[in-house]
């Protein structure tokens, strides 16, 4: 008999790591789950983000190696040892910061008599990882089109579950029937059985922010105009004017950010550990950066990928 690999979900490390709950089968051979608030169903996984850094806690017969991967919402736990050969000598060659693309099975670990709360879920505290199968350096457009592709599936889980929420308590067939798949459909509803309330406009907010680093604000704008909170203004002449606005806004802001890297790329050449906050501060305000201005840049930076904290104080660019 031929069995199906499972799919290879797209989800943001926030929706991942919040998911806690398993769906085991009746027997040993039988598919287990890890069901996400939003009502993925998840196997196996396709992430791509940045390896932030990497530890081998394993010996150096047997290594096990221990990574982080992140993306605009968060970090993923990747675990490759003895029984993933291909992805422990990849996770070996790759040296940090560089984009990385991963495919891989999910893996909770629960430790014993340990209790936690989180949304009005009582459950034993659940670690959630990454098994991998694949480890491949890729390049930042790769990055960029996972995480637009993220977003538009993100987008429909959330759709699904905000039609749920209205229903009020909806069975799977009512679901169906409203368009929603068959298997998203029996998520979404184990979902608010589980974790009884779902803080769906986080996951929203999450999207919109990975979109606008993406795609230029007038046509983000256009694909978030259902979850958009500005009001559109409505006098061409306004109109004009504001996008001028926004157009230098752009400008000196991507002015900002290349300074930024430059000087950090510079410090990084200094010290290994990355560019350290105080001299980067102070480099910084001779090119006439304030310090509130390097504080905004810095975390645009990091939500772009492009730069990272290996340790508190310490930034470095990714490759």
């Amino acid at each position: 008999m031929i069995l199906n690999r499972e799919v290879a979900w797209r989800v943001f490390a926030s929706e991942f790591n919040a998911s806690v709950h398993e769906i085991k089968g009746n027997d040993e051979r039988a598919t287990s789950y890890l069901l996400s608030p939003l009502g993925a169903k998840i196997n196996r996984v396709f992430v791509v983000g940045v390896l932030t850094d990497k530890e081998n806690v394993g010996e150096k017969t047997s290594p096990l190696w221990r990574a982080s991967i992140m993306d605009p919402a968060g970090n993923f736990t990747i675990s490759a040892g003895q029984y993933q050969p291909d992805a422990t000598l990849a996770l070996s060659m790759i040296e940090p910061p560089k984009f990385v693309a991963i495919v891989g099975k999910t893996r909770v670990y629960r430790p014993a008599d340990k209790k936690d709360k989180i949304d009005n879920y009582d459950r034993d505290i659940a670690f959630v990882s990454i098994r991998p199968e694949i480890v491949k350096v890729v390049d930042s457009a790769v990055r960029d089109y996972w995480i637009y592709e993220t977003c538009r599936l993100t987008l429909k889980r959330i759709e699904a579950m905000n039609l749920a929420i209205r229903m009020g308590n909806p069975t799977i067939e009512e679901l169906v029937e409203k368009g929603v798949s068959r298997s998203l459909a029996e998520g979404v509803v184990e979902s608010l059985n589980v974790y009884k309330s779902v803080d769906v406009e986080r996951y929203t907010d999450i999207c919109e922010n990975a979109l606008r680093k993406l795609i230029p604000t007038t046509d983000a704008e256009i694909e978030l105009e259902m979850y958009r909170r500005e009001e559109i203004v409505s006098d061409e002449d306004e109109k004009t004017n504001g996008n001028e606005e926004k157009e230098n806004e752009e400008e000196i802001d991507k002015e900002i950010k290349q300074k930024v890297m430059a000087i950090i790329k510079e410090l990084e050449t200094e010290n290994t550990s990355g560019a350290e906050y105080s001299k980067l501060s102070k480099r910084a305000k001779q090119e006439g950066i304030d310090g509130d201005t390097l504080e905004g840049t810095i975390n645009e930076l990091m939500d772009d990928g492009l730069i990272y904290e290996p340790k508190n104080g310490f930034y470095k660019s990714v490759e």
